[in-house]
């Protein structure tokens, strides 16, 4: 068997940056998560639309939900929606830029 969490932890270490979640049960919790922004076009190209988004190890921001608020290189952002991957070791967070 293959322990994948050494890689994830890797991956975070080297192209994550600090995720902040100040309102986290128990106090702020700071943790590594990549940010991805990938553009979208919307009405045939019309509009180009921003899907912001974080991958995280789900043990380093335990209980975060939809509502959270969370503090991204200078940035703020709600959360949308979270979905586990795989065997729920790393998670993937839809956010909306507030």
């Amino acid at each position: 068997m293959i322990d994948t969490t050494l890689d994830v932890a890797a991956m975070l270490a080297d192209f994550g940056q600090p995720c902040t979640w100040a309102a986290a049960p128990g106090g702020a919790r700071t943790a590594q998560a990549i940010l991805n922004a990938p553009g979208a076009d919307l009405l045939g190209g019309q509009v180009i639309s921003t899907e912001y988004e974080i991958l995280y190890a789900t043990a380093d921001l335990p209980g975060l939900a939809s509502g959270a608020r969370l503090s991204i290189a200078g940035a703020n952002y709600q959360v949308r929606e979270i979905h586990a991957l795989d065997d729920g070791a790393t998670a993937h967070a839809t956010l909306e830029k507030v």
